[in-house]
């Protein structure tokens, strides 16, 4: 697919510069300013949401850099108002737009979060008490002491010296 004609043509079907009247719209840069745009009126298009996201994605699949990916996310993202015009298809997308093109630093070496669906929830990881004695996860360790699985967390983390009497330190 030709992602720049598919840009041009949108930005050509809304015209540069020509603020609409009616309904919601939002002022687009033609040419990204990470890529040397400006903020003259020549350089901006009016979009509606729905529009605007489209052209991001079009951005990033015709450029593919950080800055475009980065700008894309962002379209996926909840506004301060809590109003965004998004699919899931288009979230999911920008995503993983985002986290490919963020997979290496700039020193080319891998980034440690690419790839990771998640990690192991601190309440789940084994802990193991000063007098020997190992826990399945914080909230095991939590309630045998009556204590709060935070605060061993905090010890196990060196935040704190001891909670209930004992040092704590993850397994």
């Amino acid at each position: 697919m030709n992602y720049q004609k598919h840009y041009d043509l949108l930005i050509v079907k809304r015209g540069r510069g020509l603020k609409p009247t009616e309904g919601y719209y939002e002022g687009h840069h033609i040419i990204p300013k990470s890529q040397g745009g400006s903020d003259d009126a020549s350089n901006i298009v009016y979009l509606t949401a729905r529009e605007h996201f489209i052209a991001h994605w079009l951005l990033y699949k015709w450029l593919g850099t950080k800055e475009m990916s980065y700008a894309f996310r962002m379209m996926a993202d909840v506004d301060r108002y809590g109003k965004r015009y998004k699919s899931s298809a288009g979230y999911s997308a920008a995503k993983k737009a985002h986290s490919k093109t963020v997979s290496k630093s700039q020193l080319g070496k891998d980034n440690h979060m690419y790839g990771r669906t998640g990690s192991k929830s601190p309440v789940s990881r084994e802990v193991l008490r000063s007098d020997g004695v190992k826990f399945p996860s914080l909230t095991a360790a939590a309630k045998a002491v009556s204590g709060s699985h935070s605060k061993i967390s905090a010890v196990c983390r060196g935040k704190r010296n001891t909670h209930q009497g004992y040092s704590w330190e993850y397994v």
